[in-house]
Parts: structure tokens; C-alpha cells; sequence
């Protein structure tokens, strides 16, 4: 769309996915003009975390922000979206860098960023910018379960979260799609399995239920006669042990690496029997044991050697249809809770 309406994009080739930059990168290519269009995002949502980018020196020093070429646009409606809306966008990219505001539609959903009143623009809509957290979650991580717990229960899709009022996918949402997307999602059901760390996000969810990870992203699992179970009962070699049973694999073969993952948290739990480090800890269910080793662990290595996984939750079961996560108040996932009939 850039290209067509002439202009270039410094860090994005055209007809190639859309890939994440750094704020270093973004301030080296200096654009003469910027479009703020988060996908899933209205005007107004956007606006509530403008701050968050627009008091960054960075972001302050870029040409487009200081000639005021600046346009926050309705990414829920535009350029995040295959479809005739794409028209609209190209005519507004047109008409907004060749300065001809008559080419724009009079009907497409943009506004220029607010430059000079970033942090007042922040508190009318409440301050939501700063409620998120570091890491983008939620604080009030009880409100934002709750919500959650009551929309899986009820079949939903969507919720609302009660403290930044962004619509999210439920983890009944994902479990129904059959696999993760690899977008970091705050109630992924499957561990964040195909999230790429090499891009800077993290995994943060863990599982609720067993549950097969296939190598192959966009594939819901299933079970195969060429599929050779590997269970790893001790978390102290597990590593090494995924390693060597790939060296070994006859071709062909689909190695599919069984685990065992405390239901509370996302560390790996082995047999008492099979370990016997000081660093292992009594689990509540007799014979077994954890340890500081977890289950993203173990996805990292088995990612290397292109195999499935099947994580099994072993441990006392919650009252409630949902778990929470391990990580810390400021992560952006608060909880992996799974369907009501997990």
C-alpha cells in the first residue's frame, strides 16, 4: 500500500510478512511520515495507550513527529484487514502524503496523533496507558480472571478486560481453534508453543490439560502410526536426553517428547525415583517431584530438533476451571485458564 501510493517503507519489504522492529531501527530509517494503526484497535482504544509511545524521547525525535506528520488510523477497520477496506486505505495514504486532503474519503477513520498533549489525551480516557502494567497485563490479575473464568464458562469468545476495556480472546476461543498462533496471546491453552523467543516475545502460559503439540504450526494434532512416544521422566538430563534421542531417530520418524508439568506453575515434574538433586522439591501427589526446569524449557530444545510434544498436568486439580500463571504481576499474561470442561 506504501509503495503504491509513493512512498517507501525503510524497514518492511513489500510482499513479505510484516516483521517486529526495535525502537533503535524505527529512529535510524527517521520516517517522514508515521501511521499508528494497532490491529484489533479503534481510535479511541489507541488513544488510551498513546502515551506509552508518544513520551518516549525516541519516538519525539522522528522527523514525522516533529513536522506533525503523524495519523492514528482504526486499526480494526484498516490496513489489518484483506478486503475492500484496502481501497480506502491506499486513497487515505495517497491523499495524506501528497497533501491532498480531497483524495481522502471523507468517511475513513483517522485523526492526527494528539503531539503536543500526549499525557492529557492519556488521562481522559481514564489513564489506561499506565494501568497495563510494564508488560502489558493487566494489574488487578483477580478482576481480569474472573472475567475470563465467567466467559469460558459461558461458551464466549471475547471478554471484555475490566481494567484496560480491550476486548480478548478466551482460551475457549483458542482451544477450539486446535493450535497456537505463535502471537503471545494472554490465554493461550497450549504454552505459548509456537511463540518464536527469537523475536523477543516470551512464554509465558502453561497447561491446564494434556494436551498434543505438534511441530507443524496451523495444524491441529493428532495421532499418527509414525509417531514414536518419548516419555522424560527425569528433568535433571531431560534436555540432554532430547538431544541424543534426536541424534539417534531413524528418518521419518515423528519423535513426540512426553513431559510431565505441575498444574500450578509451569515447572517440569519428573519421578522421585529418577531424580535425586537437592534442588527437586515434593510435589503434592506422592512419587513426584519439580524442579527449577519448566516446560518452556523443554519446548525450546524440542523446537530444535523439530519435534511434538505431549504435556501432561499432573497435581491437585483447582475447584475453578481456570489456573493461573506463574509469572510475574507486570507479564502480559495473566492467566492460561482453560474451557469449563477442562
Amino acid at each position: 500500500l506504501i509503495s503504491r501510493a509513493g512512498g517507501i517503507h525503510p524497514l518492511n519489504q513489500a510482499h513479505q510478512k510484516s516483521i517486529a522492529v526495535t525502537s533503535e531501527s524505527v529512529s535510524l530509517s527517521d520516517p517522514d511520515y508515521v501511521v499508528i494503526s494497532p490491529c484489533g484497535f479503534d481510535i479511541d482504544t489507541t488513544l488510551k495507550d498513546w502515551a506509552r509511545i508518544a513520551n518516549a524521547t525516541w519516538f519525539k525525535e522522528l522527523r514525522a513527529v516533529r513536522n506533525g506528520d503523524v495519523a492514528i488510523v482504526d486499526g480494526n477497520q484498516h490496513f489489518n484487514r484483506p478486503g475492500p477496506r484496502l481501497l480506502d486505505a491506499l486513497q487515505f495514504l495517497i491523499g495524506w502524503i501528497h497533501n491532498r486532503p480531497d483524495l481522502i474519503p471523507s468517511t475513513f477513520p483517522w485523526v492526527p496523533a494528539p503531539l503536543t498533549d500526549a499525557t492529557d489525551a492519556t488521562d481522559a480516557h481514564g489513564g489506561a496507558a499506565d494501568a497495563r502494567g510494564a508488560g502489558g497485563g493487566a494489574p488487578d490479575g483477580v478482576s481480569v480472571e474472573r472475567a475470563h473464568r465467567e466467559a469460558c464458562e459461558l461458551g464466549m469468545d471475547l471478554y471484555e478486560d475490566p481494567v484496560t476495556g480491550y476486548s480478548v480472546f478466551t482460551a475457549h476461543f483458542h482451544g477450539k481453534r486446535g493450535w497456537c498462533c505463535g502471537n503471545c496471546c494472554r490465554h493461550c491453552p497450549y504454552g505459548h508453543w509456537h511463540v518464536k523467543e527469537e523475536q523477543g516475545m516470551e512464554r509465558r502460559t502453561y497447561l491446564c490439560e494434556p494436551k498434543l503439540l505438534v511441530a507443524e504450526k496451523g495444524v491441529k494434532a493428532g495421532w499418527s502410526s509414525d509417531m514414536v512416544l518419548v516419555l522424560l521422566p527425569d528433568p535433571e538430563s531431560a534436555l540432554e536426553d532430547i538431544k541424543t534421542t534426536a541424534a539417534m531417530s531413524d528418518e521419518g520418524e515423528q519423535l513426540v517428547f512426553v513431559v510431565m508439568q505441575d498444574t500450578t506453575s509451569p515447572k517440569m515434574l519428573g519421578t522421585s525415583s529418577s531424580s535425586s538433586s537437592s534442588s527437586m522439591i515434593n510435589s503434592q501427589d506422592s512419587g513426584m517431584t519439580s524442579s527449577a526446569l519448566t516446560i518452556h524449557h523443554i519446548m525450546r530444545e524440542v523446537h530444535k530438533v523439530s519435534g511434538s510434544l505431549l504435556v501432561v498436568p499432573v497435581g491437585r486439580s483447582s475447584s475453578s476451571s481456570s489456573c493461573s500463571s506463574s509469572s510475574s504481576s507486570n507479564s502480559s499474561c495473566s492467566s492460561c485458564s482453560s474451557s469449563s470442561n477442562s
